[in-house]
């Protein structure tokens, strides 16, 4: 915190190095037999929602919900370009990962990662970024 105090180009620097090798993480990942998991059909899409509703109003839980959407949303980087997606960031999921999640301004959101936890073992079919942005909308 010192160093970014007094110089904040390196605190810049870091952090798009950070985003970076986050956004990395899940693009080298091809396992010799792929995996094959069909879409979540629109009334699966439904049962989903309709549990997240549910868990909403039960946990009293949507303000930390709209703030993880918000945040996973968050790390978008223009400069990278959408034509070099899931480096250039967005809606997709990364926010579980360290060191995002870990990052300061995400205190508290693993929190929510872990409210959503249940829903993803039911919905194994629904995407983290679709899951976080239902949970949000």
């Amino acid at each position: 915190a010192e160093k970014y105090a007094t110089d904040d180009s390196a605190f810049f620097k870091d952090y798009a190095q950070s985003h970076h090798l986050l956004s990395e993480l899940g693009s080298k990942f091809y396992p010799a037999e792929g995996i094959a998991i069909d879409p979540p059909t629109p009334e699966r899409l439904r049962q989903c929602k309709e549990a997240l509703s549910k868990l909403i109003d039960e946990k009293n839980c949507h303000p930390i919900m709209v703030r993880l959407g918000w945040h996973d949303a968050g790390t978008f980087t223009k400069a990278i370009g959408i034509e070099h997606w899931p480096r250039c960031g967005g809606a997709n999921g990364s926010i579980r990962f360290e060191p995002e999640i870990a990052h300061g301004c995400n205190a508290g959101l693993a929190k929510a990662l872990e409210l959503l936890q249940p829903i993803k073992k039911e919905f194994f079919d629904v995407s983290w970024a679709d899951l976080m942005q239902m949970a949000s909308a």
